[in-house]
């Protein structure tokens, strides 16, 4: 993600407002302290509807061009802070890029879920935000406290205590836990899963 950090004529004044001595302040009456001593009049001025939707159509056309979205950690986010970026330039501000990092999850390519033996079938899944990547092959273990038929309400505790999962096989095979949903977070149940290896 990147941030823009400005440096201008505003900020400048805004600096020395900031300058006056905290003890002066203390001296003011309050009424006279909430005093604007920046005139911001030039910069209202400028800011008008036409100028906010002309800058909402050029930030849609590129999110348009770019898959539909400018969110952070894309192509589209990337072309609308040189947008920003640029446009800044422009009006007489010195522009300063500044880049961090941010937890950040885009799905490449559909998951793929297939039983290869006895029977090869194919199965419909979904990923879910923050899933790891990768390809596992293993032998499936369902945990524990599996209700079948589920209930329309969730009620299994399938995978919300360690105990749920048996111990994984020996090397080189490897095993895929089925965990039901049911009444604790999936977050617990990977939890678990970890720790029961």
């Amino acid at each position: 993600m990147i941030s823009i950090a400005l440096e201008g004529v505003l900020r400048k004044a805004l600096i020395a407002a900031a300058a006056i001595p905290v003890a002066l302040s203390l001296l003011v009456p309050p009424s006279a302290s909430a005093v604007d001593y920046v005139n911001t009049k030039k910069i209202r001025k400028a800011v008008t509807v036409n100028g906010i939707l002309a800058h909402e159509r050029v930030l849609q056309r590129i999110a348009n061009q770019n898959g539909g979205t400018r969110a952070s950690g894309t192509p589209g986010y990337d072309a609308s802070a040189k947008y920003v970026a640029d446009t800044l330039k422009k009006a007489g501000y010195t522009v300063k890029v500044q880049e961090f990092t941010f937890p950040f999850f885009r799905v490449l390519e559909p998951g793929v879920s297939a039983q290869i033996s006895p029977t090869p079938t194919d199965y419909e899944t979904e990923t879910l935000e923050y899933s790891g990547g990768g390809d596992v092959t293993g032998v499936i273990v369902p945990t524990n406290d599996i209700v079948i038929p589920p209930t329309p309400a969730p009620t299994s505790t399938s995978g919300c205590e360690p105990e749920d999962f048996a111990p994984a096989p020996a090397e080189p095979a490897k095993a895929i836990a089925l965990i039901q949903r049911g009444t604790c977070t999936l977050e617990v149940k990977v939890a678990n899963a970890a720790a029961a290896r």
